[in-house]
């Protein structure tokens, strides 16, 4: 089984046991039909943990576990590292507000750190307190769903704006120059910070970047840069739809299952509980966010982007 086989396989699986689940709950086994949906949602987050190389086979069981939110928790550590790096880096600032075409001085990148470090203060508190069985009540669980539909909206309106992000071929010009510059900013930080690193970073660095980043780039084209762009947006709804669905079902991973001095699930998992009125609605979002991850995985394969960075020995 090769790495680029397993994320493949844990949607394969999340699939089967989101069938499962439908056919349990068609049944009346609710407790049943909870636990298969946890394992779906699951199944789902580890799979793309992995394919996008956030974690491995290992790591998604040892660190992941039946926490899905824990892997939303190392992709906010990462966005937080990056912003120490970029507030130190005050040249890397200014080159990511052009790109973004915004006033470098209006982008506070303290206040961005501060809500980053906020949702883990919170993402860590939900961790402890599900450490046990800690049930949503019903105004939080239509909350997370209304963010799951207005997160749909978005996704859908976002598509229906046009996937031509980049339309002419001034703007692509435009768009290498400033990728460019941002990128030979970022690593000249680095030539007058030594410190900051273990390795050795030659002086002539920025001439090497950009060189080596204009030579990846004539090989491509706008076309295949647009088709990256909405890569990149699908991965946020993904991942926006995991993080709401994670947050929703990882309790249930052991009280759906098992019960406790105090705990039936027979009793505990009715059609008084919220959660299983809404069973039926959370299982449609979730199947059509299955399909979407598929046609992702596809994409992202056999892309030309994809193509490009094997043979330039990096990875997307």
């Amino acid at each position: 089984m090769t790495s680029t086989e397993v994320p493949q396989i844990f949607l394969d699986i999340a699939k089967q046991d989101l069938k499962s689940s439908q056919l349990l709950f068609e049944n009346k086994c609710y407790p049943q039909s909870i636990f298969l949906f946890q394992q779906s949602v699951e199944k789902a987050v580890k799979s793309m943990s992995i394919f996008t190389g956030t974690t491995n086979l290992k790591k998604a069981a040892d660190k992941i576990g039946h926490k899905g939110v824990t892997f939303y928790r190392m992709l906010n550590l990462n966005w937080m590292e990056n912003l120490k790096s970029m507030r130190k880096n005050k040249q890397k600032t200014e080159a990511f507000a052009q790109m973004l075409d915004v006033d470098s001085t209006g982008m506070d990148i303290i206040e961005v750190e501060n809500d980053a470090k906020d949702l883990d203060i919170w993402t860590l508190t939900y961790i402890k307190n599900t450490q046990d069985h800690v049930e949503l009540s019903d105004n939080e669980l239509t909350d997370i769903l209304a963010h799951i539909s207005e997160i749909e909206e978005e996704y859908i309106y976002a598509l229906s704006e046009g996937t031509d992000f980049i339309k002419t071929d001034e703007e692509w010009l435009q768009f290498i120059e400033e990728v460019t510059e941002f990128i030979k900013k970022g690593v000249q930080y680095y030539v007058e910070n030594p410190e900051e690193v273990d390795v050795d970073i030659p002086e002539n660095i920025s001439e090497i970047v950009e060189e080596e980043f204009k030579r990846v780039f004539g090989a491509t084209d706008k076309e295949t840069w647009n088709q990256f762009a909405n890569l990149i947006l699908d991965s946020l709804y993904i991942n926006h739809l995991l993080f709401g669905l994670s947050i929703i079902m990882d309790p249930h991973a052991i009280s759906a299952r098992y019960p406790d001095e105090d705990f039936n699930p027979m009793e505990f998992y009715t059609l008084e509980l919220p959660l299983v009125t809404k069973l039926p609605k959370i299982t449609a979002i979730t199947e059509g966010l299955l399909v979407l991850l598929d046609n992702f995985y596809s994409r992202v394969q056999g892309s030309e982007l994809r193509r490009l960075a094997l043979e330039n020995n990096t990875d997307i």
